[in-house]
């Protein structure tokens, strides 16, 4: 018997999907979270809005079809680090989107410019809205391993 964990969108009536995390290339028994306890900001694939989540709005479902299964293996969850807006701001956003095993910075990149912040808080806690504008961007595989696999900066067309 196999479950999938999902979050119920904040902002539309879709589910955001979320791969099973893949720990030293073994399959993970389940879980209460996939990351541990943490909250993080994630973007619904459906409406382009990132919120708060943390471990309790975690759901898990039972796999009525195991291609389900099947594919959420080929699928990680990446943090994309995007520069604050707030001008002269060091700070980053950290946004959590599901993608396919082995995406480019580039597929991130066009994430992030499809990514609706509206109230995403930096680092230093300055409030972001809309849809970011930004230099460049670093995006890691964070359900893949436990270090991740880095995806290199990419500088965004308005460098």
């Amino acid at each position: 018997m196999y479950f999938l964990p999902h979050l119920p969108c904040k902002s539309c009536v879709e589910r955001i999907e979320l791969p099973l995390p893949i720990q030293q290339k073994t399959t993970p028994s389940q879980i209460v979270w996939p990351w541990g306890d943490l909250s993080g900001n994630f973007r619904c694939a459906s409406c382009g809005q990132a919120s708060l989540y943390w471990a309790e709005d975690c759901r898990w479902d039972l796999v009525q079809n195991m291609d389900q299964y099947y594919n959420s293996k080929k699928l990680a969850v990446f943090q994309i680090d995007i520069p604050c807006a707030v001008e002269r701001c060091a700070g980053l956003l950290h946004i959590l989107v599901v993608m396919k095993l082995g995406s480019h910075v580039e597929d991130a990149a066009n994430l992030a410019s499809q990514t609706s912040l509206a109230g995403t808080p930096c680092d230093n806690k300055h409030q972001n809205y809309g849809f970011q504008t930004f230099g460049a961007i670093r995006c890691t595989a964070v359900s893949v391993s436990k270090q991740g696999d880095q995806l290199e900066w990419a500088c965004g067309e308005n460098d």
